[in-house]
Parts: C-alpha cells; sequence; structure tokens
C-alpha cells in the first residue's frame, strides 16, 4: 500500500481569497440546506 498526501496550513489560505460562483453556491445550499432550517417554535 502507499499513500500520498499534502498537509496544508487552511491559515495560509484566508476565506476572501475563495470565491464561489452563484452556482457553487445555490448547489451547496441545496445539498445542504438541513443546516439552515431554523426552529421558529421558540419564538
Amino acid at each position: 500500500m502507499s499513500a500520498e498526501y499534502a498537509l496544508l496550513d487552511l491559515n495560509v489560505y484566508p476565506d476572501s481569497t475563495i470565491k464561489p460562483s452563484d452556482d457553487e453556491l445555490k448547489d451547496y445550499y441545496s445539498k445542504n440546506n438541513y443546516l439552515y432550517k431554523q426552529d421558529t417554535s421558540h419564538g
């Protein structure tokens, strides 16, 4: 068995350098919309 990997320091890549397109954002949201549901029963 052989494996290759790279260790990335995520602090090197601030969020501002990553610019997802609107389509990518919509696709992510549609696949993960359960993460954004809010329980409105608590007022």
